[in-house]
Order: C-alpha cells, then sequence, then structure tokens
C-alpha cells in the first residue's frame, strides 16, 4: 500500500463501510494525488440499442477538484437559477432535441460545461466498443478487458504527472461495488507492475448525483458514443446535421484532453475503438 495509507487516522477511515467510501476522499490530503472518474454510457452487449459503448476516465489533479466542482456548481446557477438540484446526465443533454429552442437552456449550459472543460488541466481517456454479436465472457474475479485497458491508460497519465491515482467509480448496489472493487484488487495485484504502480490499491465508490467529476465523465462519454454513432471517426465523413456539427466540436475539446503513451512497447491511443467482437 502506498505510504498515505498507513496512519491511524486513515485506518479507521478504511473501517467505514462502503457505501460511505465518500469519506475516503480525505486520505488524499499528499498533493501528489489525482482523481480518475470513471463512467460509461452504454454496455457491450448483443441487446444493447446503441451500436457503441463507451467507458471514459477523467483525471483530475487533487488541488484542481475544487475550482472544477465551483465552476460546474456556478455554471448550473448561472443557467437554471439558485441552488440548482439537478444531476448531469448525458442522456437528458446529448441528444438532438437539444437543437430545439424549447432546449436552449440545456444546450447552453452543456456548452458552459465544454467552455470549463476546455480550461481545465485534465486528462480524459476512453475506450470505445462496437456492439458485439455475442456476450463478452469475463474470466471470474477478473475486470473486464476494456476496464484493464482504460486503467492502462489512466496508470500511464499518473506515471507522467508523477501522481497516485485514486479510482472513483460510479456507486452502485452493495454487492455491485464489492464486486467490482474485488475484481480491481485482483488486477491491481497480479496485473504487471509497471502498468499498475500509479493506481491506489482501494478503488472509491460515490454517488454520482453529487461527484461532478462523476457527471462530467458520464457527460464526456456520451459525447463520444453519439460521435461514433454518427460516424464521424470514419476518415472523410461529413454531416450537414447541426447536432452532428455540435457534437464533433465537444469531441475536439476531449480529444485535446487526451494523449497517447507508450504501454507494453506498444503505443496507445487516448481513445481507443475496439472492433466488434476483438474482446
Amino acid at each position: 500500500m502506498h505510504e498515505i495509507m498507513n496512519s491511524p487516522a486513515n485506518s479507521m477511515l478504511l473501517q467505514k463501510p462502503w457505501g460511505q467510501s465518500i469519506l475516503i476522499f480525505i486520505i488524499c490530503e499528499s498533493e501528489g494525488y489525482m482523481f480518475a472518474f470513471i463512467d460509461e454510457s452504454g454496455f457491450p452487449t448483443p441487446t444493447d440499442s446503441s451500436p457503441h459503448s463507451v467507458l471514459l476516465g477523467l483525471c483530475v489533479k487533487k488541488e484542481d477538484i475544487r475550482d472544477l466542482s465551483s465552476r460546474v456548481y456556478q455554471a448550473k446557477e448561472q443557467i437554471y437559477g439558485a441552488k440548482p438540484t439537478m444531476e448531469i446526465k448525458a442522456k437528458n443533454l446529448i441528444n438532438p432535441r437539444i437543437m430545439k429552442p424549447n432546449f436552449s437552456k440545456n444546450k447552453s449550459f452543456t456548452d458552459k460545461l465544454f467552455e470549463i472543460i476546455a480550461g481545465q488541466n485534465v486528462g480524459v481517456y476512453a475506450m470505445v466498443l462496437e456492439k458485439p454479436d455475442a456476450p463478452i465472457i469475463t474470466e471470474p474475479e477478473k475486470l473486464p478487458k476494456h476496464y484493464t485497458f482504460l486503467l492502462y491508460r489512466i496508470n500511464a497519465h499518473g506515471q507522467h504527472n508523477k501522481r497516485i491515482v485514486a479510482v472513483v467509480f460510479d456507486g452502485q448496489t452493495h454487492a455491485d461495488d464489492k464486486d467490482i472493487s474485488e475484481r480491481f484488487h485482483n488486477f491491481v495485484y497480479n496485473a504487471d507492475p509497471s502498468v499498475t504502480q500509479n493506481l491506489l490499491e482501494m478503488p472509491l465508490f460515490v454517488s454520482s448525483d453529487i461527484v461532478a467529476g462523476i457527471q462530467l465523465a458520464d457527460l464526456m462519454a456520451g459525447v463520444v458514443r453519439h460521435y461514433h454513432n454518427l460516424s464521424l471517426h470514419c476518415a472523410g465523413s461529413t454531416s450537414d446535421s447541426e447536432f452532428a456539427q455540435w457534437v464533433s466540436e465537444k469531441y475536439a475539446i476531449i480529444q485535446a484532453k487526451t494523449r497517447q503513451y507508450k504501454i507494453n512497447q506498444r503505443m496507445t491511443y487516448g481513445i481507443y475503438l475496439a472492433r466488434k467482437n476483438s474482446l
């Protein structure tokens, strides 16, 4: 375990149940930490309604969390009024109807959020999966491959920034969180240390309706999914659709926040498209 985990105060915090894992945020008192907020849009199954699914990670340095969260809160106040409680959800903000006049507030808010993202020193990485023909088989006690491939990139981002990365998932049920936690531990402790050494060994689980980082990850995952569903990633593709052009603008902001890394002697794209049945 990393040295910050060894103090008595931190030991008491680790005894808290997973449902209260947001309390563990205060363990990261060192400037040598960053958070990776992970969320997904769709899921790679043959029955999913979308031709693509996306797993995305938003990496934010610990000292930048307050500024990012406050800017998101201020944007909500500016667009929707005092003390807004709405949760940022891609399904509400990234869809063709947002171009209609009666959804102008949602569009203005989304535009503002991407202005905020563009001005932040963050890293964004994503796995894009084409809808498979058959269910993807994952070995017992192991993370799905697209999770491990995303974590490789997040670890490389941590190495590049000389930071330990606390991985933050959108909390589900206690059983689901426990399952992901066990699979995460299996990955961290059994994978080649060169691809996991900057990952904090303990994943965190938070409620998406109160954590801006998870909400922004969901928003960007929605943009990446629509970008690929509209075939805008294909060479020479063009579209006269106002929505498609708007999605392309947002995708460009995301793409500017990612980078390639050499992992296991191979250059890897920050946003990677996994072809059908390749996993």
